[in-house]
C-alpha cells in the first residue's frame, strides 16, 4: 500500500502495510497488486478500532471486475522479525518487540510541495512568524488549556471586540491561573496571513477554518 495524500495535501509516496486514522483525518492511498502473483480474486479490506477492552471491526471487499461469488478467504500478512509490518501514524513511539511491527510516525511523511510553497501560495514570508504554546496537561481541572478552563460565552461573539464584549467571561491574570483554577472565555486571536507555530503537548486537538501543516511530533519514552 502506498500513501499519497494526508488531509487533502499530496505527500511523497510512502509505503505501509496499514495505517491508523483518527477522527477528522483523511488518508489517500493506492493499492497496486503484484502482477506476477495477483491477477484475479476477491480480497478483504479491514478496519478496526483501537479500543482498550472492546474492538469493533468493519470489512469491505476488493474484487476484480470478473469476480463474483462468496466471501474472500484472504488473511492479514503475518508480521515476522525478518519482515516486520510497517504501521503508519502510530499514536505511540513503538510497538513491543514481540509484535514485529515498525511504527512509521506522521512526521516521516514529506510534503510533495516545494519548501517555499506557503510563501508563494499565500504571500507569507519567513519574517511573519508567531509561536503559541498550548498546555493540555489539565493540572488544575478537566479540559483546560494553559491552566484555564474554557467558559462558553453567553451569546455569539462579535469579531475584533472580544475584550469588550459583555457576553465574555473575562480571564484573570495569567499568574493567578498557575496556582488557582481559572474558568473564563479563553480566546487567542490569530493574525491574518501569518505563519503560526503551535506547540500542543499531550492531547489531540481539533481546529477548523485553517490550513495545518505538521512540523514535528514527539513521544514520551518509557523504560518499560
Amino acid at each position: 500500500m502506498t500513501l499519497i495524500a494526508l488531509d487533502g495535501y499530496d505527500i511523497q509516496p510512502l509505503s505501509a502495510d496499514s495505517f491508523i486514522i483518527l477522527p477528522g483525518e483523511s488518508i489517500d492511498f493506492l493499492l497496486v497488486p503484484d502482477p506476477d502473483t495477483v491477477q484475479s480474486g476477491r480480497y478483504w479490506l479491514r478496519a478496526r478500532t483501537l479500543g482498550k477492552n472492546v474492538t469493533h471491526e468493519v470489512k469491505g471487499i476488493l474484487a476484480y471486475d470478473n469476480e463474483t461469488g462468496t466471501d474472500p478467504t484472504s488473511s492479514e500478512r503475518c508480521c515476522i522479525a525478518e519482515k516486520p509490518c510497517r504501521i503508519f501514524n502510530c499514536p505511540y513511539f513503538t510497538y513491543p518487540k514481540q509484535f514485529n511491527r515498525t511504527c512509521v510516525p506522521l512526521t516521516d511523511a514529506r510534503s510533495a510541495f516545494a519548501p517555499d510553497w506557503l510563501d508563494t501560495q499565500f504571500g507569507v514570508t519567513s519574517s511573519e512568524y508567531v509561536e503559541y504554546f498550548l498546555n493540555f496537561a489539565h493540572p488544575l481541572g478537566p479540559m483546560s488549556i494553559n491552566a484555564v478552563e474554557f467558559s462558553m460565552p453567553r451569546a455569539l461573539l462579535r469579531p475584533k471586540q472580544f475584550d469588550s464584549d459583555p457576553h465574555v467571561v473575562p480571564c484573570p491574570d495569567a499568574i493567578e491561573c498557575q496556582t488557582n483554577r481559572c474558568e473564563c472565555t479563553y480566546i487567542k486571536e490569530l493574525p491574518f496571513n501569518t505563519t503560526i507555530q503551535v506547540c500542543a503537548p499531550r492531547e489531540p486537538w481539533h481546529s477548523s477554518g485553517i490550513r495545518r501543516f505538521l512540523v514535528k511530533k514527539t513521544y514520551q519514552i518509557s523504560e518499560s
